[in-house]
């Protein structure tokens, strides 16, 4: 079969294929089936069967380009997608194991060294830190857990590596003149098979196909209570002490505020029994009446039991406030 590259069914049938529909140049498929490739992977074909080239006409070479693209192309297509599936599986299971053993170690180093923030600073930056990653890493579990298509592009791949090998098989050197008929209808019915079986493998991706939705509240709100468990079981001890020092003193802030508080309250109060009690003693002073001025003494000793009393509790707050400065 003599013929030019420019006018041989390979040539033009890729000028053919380079016409495309807006929607074919979307489809990543599509990639996959370069006429030059499939040109080549049909010379591999011919060869691993050892068919004459001579023998075969513009539409038998047509049929078979038809034939690689089906099997050959599409079988490449499927271990490309597990492999690029596997692929992000295996590196998000590395990314498992090197948190799982850095998030301890980094948590302990970073509360043992940095000093120059006080520890309630330094634990909310690790924990929102933890918080971001953690989440990450559940949306990326999420996201994967969805894509799991590996056994619908396995199923296809050998379905059609089973077909392609017993074609092979059954015409391995004896494609000739005489059963040429025979070669082309079973070539045809061959195609028909494998696309019911890529046919098949679509319907069950799309079956199978759902869209994540990331519950974004509920994974943050775990995330950040895992963060917060992680930064109490691997915080270092220098840090743990920092914490409870801390701590510490804010408690004793929020005393010592209470107790001011309660000294000057005690303050105003003596001050306002002081001067009730040189009104109670001017009244004394002028009462003539015995009854009456036993009544004004009466209440003259309880105002001073009340200042007394008032002026202990003012002592025992002060001496507290100097405990907890």
């Amino acid at each position: 079969m003599e013929q030019t590259e420019e006018n041989s069914p390979i040539e033009r049938a890729e000028k053919r294929r380079e016409i495309k529909y807006s929607f074919e140049e979307l489809s990543v498929r599509e990639k996959g089936k370069e006429p030059r490739k499939v040109a080549s992977e049909l010379t591999k074909m011919l060869n691993r069967i050892e068919v004459d080239t001579a023998i075969l006409d513009d539409n038998i070479e047509l049929e078979l380009l038809n034939y690689v693209r089906m099997y050959h192309m599409n079988i490449e297509w499927y271990i490309n997608k597990i492999k690029e599936v596997s692929k992000k599986k295996g590196d998000f299971f590395i990314t498992g194991v090197l948190l799982l053993i850095g998030i301890p170690v980094i948590t302990f180093t970073i509360t043992g060294i940095f000093k120059g923030l006080t520890p309630t600073l330094l634990g909310a930056i690790i924990v929102l830190f933890l918080t971001i990653v953690l989440a990450l890493y559940k949306a990326t579990s999420v996201w994967l857990e969805a894509k799991k298509f590996e056994g619908i592009f396995w199923k296809a791949s050998s379905a059609l590596k089973n077909r392609l090998y017993e074609f092979e098989n059954k015409w391995e050197e004896r494609v000739d003149k005489d059963n040429l008929t025979e070669f082309i209808s079973d070539l045809e019915k061959e195609i028909i098979e494998g696309r019911k079986i890529v046919q098949e493998e679509t319907e069950s991706y799309f079956e199978n196909f759902t869209t994540p939705i990331l519950d974004v509240p509920s994974i943050l709100s775990t995330a950040n209570s895992q963060a917060n468990s992680i930064l109490n079981s691997f915080q270092s001890p220098s840090f743990k002490r920092r914490m409870e020092n801390e701590v510490q003193a804010l408690a004793n802030k929020a005393k010592l505020e209470d107790n001011y508080r309660q000294v000057a309250f005690l303050q105003k109060k003596q001050e306002l029994l002081v001067d009730r009690i040189k009104s109670v003693s001017d009244q004394l002073r002028l009462e003539k009446d015995p009854s009456q001025k036993k009544k004004i003494e009466s209440i003259k000793e309880t105002l001073e039991s009340e200042l007394q009393a008032c002026v202990h509790q003012t002592m025992i707050k002060e001496a507290e406030s100097i405990l907890y400065e």
